[in-house]
């Protein structure tokens, strides 16, 4: 018997199908989107962060004063650590004259001037950083470095007097004014005061610029407080005055 021509291109073609479904199956190959040689693998990186970038004074400054201000930038929100030192590793202690803390809030500012609230040595070089917080701890700035004078190249402001209240006053309220005399050339005032335990008294203890000689404190609880003040020039700070004592009843 004869087979056609058609019949046999057709059973071929059959055959050639189910071959194909029976054959397992293949992934496919790779596409290749870029030419051969110029493909690159990018690696994601931890991001690291930034440190506080110290302003002034400008490093290896020699200061005119015996407490200069510190002036920096924060980084990040949180407690910061600003360090002055004579002592390159900043190991605490006497070598360490200031060691203070500041809490960033939002917004964060683009700039902290932090006053150095003690006289330092004279004629000392000191190193001064700044630490932002981080999940490792604090994270320093660059060290920079200044020097001060010799103490007897200025003079520093004699101790101011206090004006009111007058010392071992009684006053009805809540609210008391402090007030002193002005000292000539004064760049600022540092004010503090305690309760009869000698806690500090948020309220009644600022700094203020050299044209202010009063505080007004008020909303403090009834009591008896004692407070002082003392007076910053170009060259540095003075003598605290007498502490003065009075009673809110």
């Amino acid at each position: 018997m004869r087979v056609s021509k058609v019949s046999l291109a057709l059973l071929i073609a059959l055959l050639s199908f189910a071959s194909a479904l029976a054959a397992p199956s293949r992934a496919p190959s790779a596409e290749i989107t870029c030419p051969a040689g110029s493909c690159k693998i990018y690696l994601s990186l931890i991001a690291v962060p930034g440190t506080p970038q110290l302003l002034a004074p400008a490093d290896g400054f020699a200061s005119p004063s015996l407490a200069p201000m510190l002036s920096w930038t924060p980084i990040a929100l949180g407690v910061h650590n600003i360090q002055v030192s004579s002592d390159p590793l900043f190991i605490a202690g006497t070598n360490m004259p200031v060691d203070v803390t500041k809490t960033i809030r939002q917004p964060i500012p683009d700039r902290i001037d932090t006053t150095i609230t003690s006289n330092l040595k004279g004629s000392t070089l000191y190193y001064w950083r700044v630490g932002a917080p981080s999940p490792q701890g604090y994270l320093y700035s660059p060290v920079r470095i200044f020097t001060t004078p010799p103490k007897s190249s200025g003079t520093l402001p004699i101790a101011t007097n206090i004006l009111a209240p007058k010392n071992n006053s009684s006053i009805r309220g809540t609210t008391v004014k402090l007030q002193w005399q002005a000292i000539p050339g004064a760049t600022s005032y540092r004010i503090k005061m305690y309760d009869a335990n000698g806690n500090s008294v948020g309220a009644g203890s600022d700094e203020l610029g050299g044209s202010e000689n009063s505080l007004l404190v008020e909303n403090i609880p009834l009591g008896t407080y004692h407070w002082k003040v003392k007076c910053m020039n170009a060259f540095g700070w003075g003598p605290y005055s007498p502490e003065f004592y009075f009673t809110l009843y």
